[in-house]
């Protein structure tokens, strides 16, 4: 079962991300990334329920960023949480997060 779900409508998808993202998500967070890239409409990712997240999800994130960006497909960010922003900043990557678009 996938612990990602996408709502498609207008023109934008939602991706909302589940609570936990570690490694054992990473792949189906992948695939729900490339899913929604695939619909060609602005991403919207919906962080606002994460309350754990690991490199491995922080690097899919990443990678399906520089997807978007590649394919000219605008993404925003939807009410972070601060274990989220947390993570980016523990990481160093605070300053590539400050990037994004983000909606609350």
């Amino acid at each position: 079962m996938d612990p990602f779900s996408l709502d498609a409508t207008g023109d934008d998808v939602r991706l909302s991300l589940t609570s936990v993202l570690d490694i054992r998500v990473s792949d189906d967070m992948k695939n729900a990334f490339l899913e929604a890239v695939t619909l060609g409409k602005k991403v919207v990712i919906d962080a606002s329920a994460v309350e754990r997240i690991s490199t491995p999800c922080i690097q899919v994130l990443l990678s399906a960023v520089k997807t978007m960006d590649e394919k000219g497909l605008e993404f925003s960010l939807f009410s972070p949480t601060e274990v989220f922003v947390d993570a980016f900043n523990d990481l160093g990557l605070f300053p590539v997060l400050m990037k994004w678009k983000v909606e609350n």
